[in-house]
């Protein structure tokens, strides 16, 4: 019997990998750490919209998969270490909720 799944083309699975290394080089290259640093800088002095502007930040930096561990202690530092372990914990169950949605 055959299978009917779709395999992906050596040339699509090519071209993630090399994306996926471009992101890793980049992020090694631009000194991540040094600019989510200078990020949670510029979110103590937005407000009351830091929190929101924190969420984006660290999804974008999950997706592109630099080092959450500099924006999850820089919450404790930018918003107070049970504010910012809160708004660290809500993003981290959504993020697991939705994958879960997804699967």
């Amino acid at each position: 019997m055959r299978s009917t799944s779709a395999r992906p083309s050596p040339a699509k699975v090519a071209l993630w990998v090399a994306a996926g290394l471009a992101v890793v080089v980049a992020g090694r290259y631009l000194d991540a750490p040094a600019l989510l640093r200078a990020a949670l800088h510029w979110i103590r002095d937005l407000g009351p919209r830091g929190p929101a502007t924190f969420a984006l930040l660290y999804i974008a930096a999950t997706v592109l998969f630099l080092p959450g561990s500099v924006l999850t202690l820089g919450a404790g530092a930018v918003f107070g270490l049970v504010k910012g372990a809160v708004l660290v914990t809500r993003l981290a169950c959504a993020a697991l909720a939705r994958r879960g949605a997804a699967a």
